[in-house]
């Protein structure tokens, strides 16, 4: 089905829900889940993501690509409790984070937490996720910022995989995880089963294809940048980052901001995010905003009574952007799905969804968690 037949679709789906008279909060919430649903659809549908372990530190790095650039760098706060969206899962966030958001808070796409650990979500299509958990369920752009609050290590977020399972909206993602000890994973939902794909070399790529397959396709295949399909970024990507992790230059975000331009689809790469793993710096631009911006997580305060904060990803003005971060708002949320929404054609109201967002939130304040 097109990208046009499913938004036809979901728009009868949402008028006849609209046109209940008796709407209650399960209307509300078919809602979310059916707007989401759309976004899911289209997160990272051409994603690139790698991480490499260089002379000069541990890096990742991530092209995102999708039909619409908006979205936030939000920070997340310590000793914060938290849960899940519809499943209730409880958590109280033992990391601070810096997440790139378009859905709203608490549902990132990706980012680092302060002990330096990356996580980003690709899309796969035939993801099945697992169905059994210990604890209980999130959903899978919340299980980033799970995984973000709890996690310090790789191994860590390995571990917790059979505690807490994904119920999905309906995205069909796969995730690409890195440690500030070089190590990385790729985590892929195959027949209900999570496999991992764990390497300790400090070299991994990822696009969207299963990884297994990825790697038997690069394995076989020459390099033909001009190719954008998943397995040929992948192979350009692997190719590159073996590379840059012999350079002995120094500027490796550098080729790394250059890699991702190898492996970009145009019109759909909206962002190019490099992460300085070993020094906690993110250096991100945008299709709209092509200058390099910085932020180092050590200026930031994740304490628990400190101000949520954001940025817009568009900022154009180059370098250190940590003093620009604003207090995160219920009007900024709202504006920011009321943006999505209106982008993608889908009748329903913005408040709504932002009152599932940010429950505890008054129109001229910044959001209050318990």
């Amino acid at each position: 089905m097109d990208k046009d037949s499913i938004r036809l679709s979901f728009k009868t789906s949402f008028k006849n829900i609209l046109l209940t008279k008796n709407i209650n909060i399960m209307n509300y919430r078919s809602l979310f889940l059916c707007t989401l649903f759309i976004f899911s659809y289209f997160i990272s549908s051409a994603c690139t993501a790698v991480c490499v372990n260089t002379k000069h530190g541990v890096y990742a790095a991530k092209g995102y690509d999708w039909d619409s650039g908006e979205g936030y760098l939000l920070t997340n706060r310590s000793g914060i409790t938290k849960s899940s969206f519809i499943y209730n899962l409880q958590w109280t966030s033992k990391y601070g984070s810096v997440t790139f958001n378009q859905y709203g808070k608490e549902m990132p796409i990706g980012g680092m937490n302060e002990a330096g650990l990356v996580i980003e979500a690709l899309w796969l299509d035939g993801t099945k996720y697992s169905p059994d958990a210990q604890k209980g369920y999130v959903n899978e752009l919340e299980w980033v910022q799970y995984q973000l609050d709890n996690s310090c290590s790789v191994s860590e977020v390995i571990a917790s995989l059979n505690e807490v399972a994904i119920k999905p909206i309906a995205g069909e993602l796969h995730y690409f995880i890195a440690d500030t000890n070089g190590k990385s994973a790729v985590v892929d939902y195959v027949d209900g089963i999570a496999t991992v794909s764990y390497v300790e070399s400090g070299k991994q790529a990822l696009t969207n294809n299963q990884y297994k397959a990825s790697e038997a396709y690069a394995g076989k295949s020459k390099v033909d940048r001009k190719c954008k399909s998943s397995l040929c970024r992948y192979t350009t990507a692997c190719n590159r980052i073996t590379n840059i992790a012999d350079s002995k230059d120094d500027n490796i975000s550098d080729q790394l901001f250059d890699m991702l331009s190898d492996v970009k689809i145009n019109n759909y790469t909206k962002w190019n995010i490099v992460y300085d793993i070993t020094a906690r710096k993110i250096l991100f631009r945008s299709t709209n905003a092509m200058m390099i911006k910085e932020l180092d997580l050590n200026d930031l305060d994740f304490t628990t009574s400190a101000n949520v904060l954001a940025l817009n990803v568009d900022y154009k003005t180059a370098g250190p952007v940590s003093d620009a971060f604003q207090k995160y708002s219920c009007e900024k949320n709202y504006e920011l799905i009321s943006h999505t929404l209106k982008a993608m054609q889908v009748p329903v109201d913005p408040q709504m969804v932002n009152l599932h967002q940010m429950p505890v939130c008054d129109d001229k304040t910044i959001m209050v968690e318990k």
